[in-house]
């Protein structure tokens, strides 16, 4: 069986490589589970492009960056047990707090 390819951010990356340090979060058994999955390569993970690009950016460049773009996304069915899910985003001249 191919491992499982699982793209992690900022907001998982920590729990998931440390869940010691995340004992008390309700998501603690869920954050063990992927960590010992990663171990043995059941899981393969790789980061975004978001984790060097959006992650880095301070909350006020964030807000400015971020602020003006409209998500997008389409679910296809491509068979009985899969399917193909593609988000985007499209971004408006004029939005944003830099107007």
């Amino acid at each position: 069986m191919q491992p499982m390819k699982v793209t992690f951010d900022n907001s998982t990356l920590k729990e998931v490589v440390t869940p010691d340090r995340c004992v008390s979060s309700p998501d603690y058994a869920a954050f063990v589970a992927v960590h010992e999955a990663l171990r043995p390569g059941r899981i393969r993970g790789y980061f975004a492009d978001s984790v060097l690009t959006l992650d880095s950016l301070g909350k006020e460049d964030k807000v400015n960056v971020v602020g003006g773009a409209n998500i997008e996304s389409r679910a296809d069915s491509t068979g009985p047990y899969t399917f193909t899910l593609t988000v985007g985003a499209r971004w408006n001249r004029g939005t944003g707090r830099n107007r």
